[in-house]
C-alpha cells in the first residue's frame, strides 16, 4: 500500500552560495554550519516494477542571509567577516531515481520493496529558482574584488542523496540546489545536510 510520508528531522546542515565562471567558483558566502529541526511531506517511492530500482520528488523551499565568506588558507578553510553580506531565498523540483540496495540478511530479513529498511542512492536533475541580493569580495580573484548582484531566474537544480532507514527511523545525507546563470557570471546555491528522524506513514486510500 502507497503511503504520504511526513518526517520530523534533526538536521546538521552547510549552505553556501556561489558566484563563478562556469568552471570555477569566484567567492563563497556562507552561513557556516548550523543544525535545526523541520518537518518535510513527500510523496512514496515509486518502483519499476519488481526491481530496486525506482524514483520520487524532491521539493524544497528555504530563505536564507548570509554574513560570511569562506575561504582557504593552506589547507584550513576559514569563515572570514568582510562585511559582505547577501539575502535571497530559492526553491526547487526534481525528479530523483535512486536504488535501493539491501543485500539478504544485512538490511534485516526479506528483500520485498514494501520493507523500508535498507540503503537508498539516489541523483536528481530538475528545475530551480533563485532570487539573491547582496555583495560578496571575489577572493579567487588577484586581486580580488567586490562584486554587487541582484539574480533572480529560474536554472537547473541538482540533487543527491544517500538514505538509510531502519523501520521508521530515518538517516540521510543529502546535497544540492539550483543553479542560475545571469550576465558574467553563474550564481550557485548548495545545501550540505545530515538528518536523523522518524518517519509517520500515512496510507493512501483508493477509492
Amino acid at each position: 500500500m502507497k503511503a504520504l510520508n511526513f518526517d520530523v528531522r534533526y538536521s546538521f546542515d552547510h549552505r553556501e552560495l556561489n558566484p563563478g565562471l562556469t568552471d570555477k567558483d569566484l567567492g563563497t558566502m556562507t552561513v557556516g554550519d548550523y543544525t535545526d529541526v523541520f518537518f518535510s511531506i513527500h510523496n512514496p517511492y515509486r518502483y519499476f516494477g519488481n526491481s530496486r530500482w525506482g524514483y520520487y520528488f524532491e521539493y524544497g523551499f528555504s530563505n536564507f542571509s548570509m554574513r560570511l565568506q569562506e575561504i582557504t588558507q593552506g589547507i584550513e578553510y576559514l569563515d572570514v567577516n568582510y562585511g559582505t553580506g547577501v539575502n535571497g531565498w530559492y526553491m526547487y523540483l526534481t525528479p530523483v531515481l535512486f536504488y535501493h540496495w539491501k543485500p539478504q540478511g544485512w538490511f534485516g530479513t526479506g528483500t520485498g520493496n514494501g520493507n523500508n529498511d535498507g540503503l537508498l542512492f539516489g541523483i536528481g536533475i530538475g528545475g530551480g529558482y533563485l532570487d539573491a541580493k547582496g555583495t560578496i569580495r571575489l577572493t579567487e580573484l588577484n586581486p580580488p574584488v567586490t562584486h554587487d548582484f541582484d539574480v533572480s531566474g529560474f536554472g537547473m537544480a541538482v540533487m543527491i542523496v544517500i538514505d538509510r532507514r531502519i523501520g521508521n527511523w530515518r538517516y540521510r545525507i543529502r546535497g544540492g540546489g539550483p543553479y542560475v546563470d545571469k550576465g558574467m557570471y553563474e550564481h550557485s546555491i548548495f545545501e550540505f545536510g545530515m538528518d536523523v528522524g522518524y518517519v509517520f506513514d500515512f496510507p493512501l486510500r483508493r477509492h
